[in-house]
């Protein structure tokens, strides 16, 4: 069973400002683009959040 109900979902997004949500998903695209995916992808758990500052390469 579903926690939400797709219909509380489908209104939940109706309701949300598009520009507002384009403009914040374009800045994630930018931070987490392909390469850093590919990157964290690559890595144990562990290695992730000792090693952060290789996400900046």
């Amino acid at each position: 069973m579903p926690i939400f109900q797709k219909s509380v979902i489908t209104q939940y997004l109706k309701n949300l400002d598009k520009a507002k949500v384009d403009l914040t998903f374009s800045k994630f695209k930018e931070n987490f683009n392909s390469s850093k995916i590919a990157l964290i992808r690559s890595m144990k758990e562990e290695e992730y959040y000792i090693v952060p500052y290789k996400l900046d390469r």
